[in-house]
């Protein structure tokens, strides 16, 4: 169910081809071991507008799910008739749904009591089970769309716990130190070094000139690490978990309005309480005094309400989340205009404003969703500063850099690729080879994939220089060249 629905009886693949036995059989298998009335059956093949043979080819497709099932033999589970009813006799253990909501709940109480190890191996089990969207091939009516929409909201939930055992497991390291090489006006230099000679030694750089753009900007809505809001020289907490919830629904789109409907959506999910309205007027209320020194020049109230939506009168560089994706961004282009030192004094800049965890203490699906975002942003950007520094010739730090956010991200290939072009150019030939192994390893084990290309490129161009005791120069420029 986890992906396109298949079953499988002893390694032998009876899903039916047919898109109604499919939708049946995904019918069936959503309650497993249960009797489903024929009349539920029939509203999950044919929506609100069955045909008036309906029941008759309900039959037929049962028929030939039942000839497709018994191709593997005494082993495959029953489709049962009873009254006005069928049944899969299929135990709830042995679909991969059941197994997954099993494996995340033991995660999420492995993590509440203080075992992120075991928390997160469980919840990378749990994640292997997805081969793609839930009930991929299959078309949804009723309640089929709802059970794939619970299943995706369990999908990103068990992401954000896994994002969270792994931050339990390696504590959010302080990045401010990185934005201060670029916080004093550097030194203009007339010399440059010549293309022939070896890459200076970091002590040996000179400072990259400021620029428009990398300014110390100071955002006044921060939602990388706790939510606060800064008020002339102090910050303060955003209010009440939910009330930063709010805030953070709100400073995610700034400008634009933002349904009150999806306000409690994004906090309650399918279960808000009664007083739903109340509860996020009485927030805005209380949000209002906090943000009034923020709002956008000429505007007469921050937070303005109209047509049933709420619109936050910011900048988008008054809030952090917005400003860390623009300086990923415009690292990322300055990297690809060949300007290293630009994109490295961006991406530092961008990860200077993380202070913790996304969203930390928020609740609600918004906030569980946007932090699993937040945190791939973050990861790009340490990845964009360390693939800078190598272009600088900033090697030893770089190979101490990835080496860390690989432990944290096993499975990233792109990280693991710009490890081992790092460790190469740093003379470690053999380790880089031996991280390629173990990347390839932990993929087969827990993904059940090979090496995408990028990692077999740059095997392959370490491999070729294996006739040299060290990199020449030669060898150094071909893998300077991104595969």
């Amino acid at each position: 169910m986890l992906g396109p629905v298949r079953i499988i009886v002893d390694g032998t693949d009876v899903t039916p081809t047919g898109t109604r036995a499919r939708t049946l059989l995904a019918a069936l298998m959503s309650e497993p071991g249960t009797p489903v009335p024929t009349s539920r059956l029939i509203g999950d093949l044919w929506g609100s507008r069955p045909p008036r043979d309906a029941p008759g080819q309900l039959m037929s497709h049962v028929s030939r799910l039942r000839r497709r099932l018994a191709e593997a033999g005494d082993a495959a589970p029953a489709v049962v008739h009873r009254h006005k009813a069928y049944l899969l006799a299929i135990e709830a253990g042995q679909l991969d749904a059941d197994l997954f909501t099993d494996l995340v709940g033991r995660g999420r109480s492995e993590l509440a009591h203080g075992r992120a190890t075991e928390a997160h191996r469980l919840l990378v089990r749990a994640l292997v089970l997805w081969r793609g969207d839930a009930f991929t091939g299959v078309p949804l009516h009723g309640r089929l769309g709802e059970q794939k929409r619970h299943l995706q909201q369990a999908h990103t939930a068990a992401l954000a716990l896994r994002v969270e055992a792994e931050q339990e497991l390696r504590p959010f390291p302080d990045l401010t130190h990185l934005n201060a090489p670029f916080t004093a006006t550097s030194k203009s230099r007339s010399s440059r070094t010549p293309a022939t000679s070896p890459a200076p030694r970091a002590a040996d750089r000179p400072e990259t000139p400021r620029r428009a753009g990398a300014d110390d900007q100071q955002p006044v809505i921060r939602l990388l690490g706790r939510p606060r809001i800064r008020r002339e020289a102090e910050e303060v907490r955003a209010g009440s978990p939910g009330q930063a919830a709010v805030l953070a629904m709100l400073a995610d789109r700034p400008g634009a309005p933002v349904a009150t409907d999806e306000l409690i959506d994004g906090l309650w999910g399918e279960q808000p309480p009664g007083s739903a309205m109340a509860i996020i007027r009485n927030y805005v209320s209380r949000l209002r005094p906090l943000l009034r020194h923020a709002r956008t020049p000429g505007i007469a109230d921050i937070l303005v309400h109209h047509a049933g939506a709420y619109t936050l009168h910011v900048a988008p560089k008054a809030v952090d989340v917005p400003l860390v994706t623009t300086r990923a961004r415009e690292a990322s282009a300055a990297l690809s205009a060949g300007d290293p030192a630009r994109a490295r004094e961006l991406a530092a800049a961008g990860l200077a404003l993380w202070t913790g965890r996304a969203l930390v203490g928020v609740p609600g699906p918004f906030a569980d969703q946007r932090r699993l975002a937040l945190h791939e942003e973050l990861t790009r950007l340490q990845v964009l500063h360390a693939e800078a520094g190598i272009d600088l010739g900033l090697v030893e730090d770089a190979v101490a850099s990835l080496t860390t956010l690989s432990a944290e991200h096993p499975l990233h290939e792109a990280v693991a690729a710009l490890l081992m072009r790092a460790l190469f150019l740093a003379g470690r030939r053999d380790d880089a080879l031996a991280h390629h192994a173990f990347t390839a390893r932990i993929l087969g084990e827990e993904l059940g994939v090979d090496p995408g290309d990028a990692l077999t490129s740059i095997r392959d161009r370490i491999t070729a220089a294996a006739s040299e005791p060290r990199p020449s120069s030669r060898k150094r420029r071909q893998l300077d060249s991104r595969p």
